[in-house]
């Protein structure tokens, strides 16, 4: 879990931001860790799922069941959600979803019309 916020380590990601109290510093500590639980977690999901359907996805070398967070994001690349709203109306269009995209997002639990026309 360590290893998942490494550069957060280092002085040059850290030095630009500037909070001027320790209620701020504390803050951005908590939100960092509310994030890499969630990081996390969705690593243990996916993993546990791809490897109890025995599918696979691809990863830095190949294929794999059991992917990173940076790698199931990688893979995640590449949809395009365009939505416009013409007066009360809200329209949505999706493009560039692969086989890989339907995957993960079922994996997740999600459903693909999490990417279509609101109801």
């Amino acid at each position: 879990m360590e290893s998942n916020f490494k550069w957060a380590k280092n002085p040059a990601a850290v030095a630009p931001i500037f909070l001027n109290n320790e209620n701020r510093i504390l803050a951005l500590g908590f939100v960092y860790l509310v994030a890499l639980m969630v990081y996390t977690l969705m690593e243990r999901m996916i993993r546990k799922k791809l490897k109890e359907e025995g599918e696979m996805i691809k990863g830095n070398k190949g294929l794999t069941d059991n992917p990173t967070g940076q790698v199931l994001f990688k893979n995640l690349r590449g949809i395009s959600v365009a939505i416009l709203t013409i007066g009360n109306k809200i329209y949505k269009n999706t493009t560039n979803i692969t086989d890989m995209h339907k995957l993960i997002v079922s994996m997740f639990g999600f459903d693909m019309q999490i990417y279509q026309q609101p109801a």
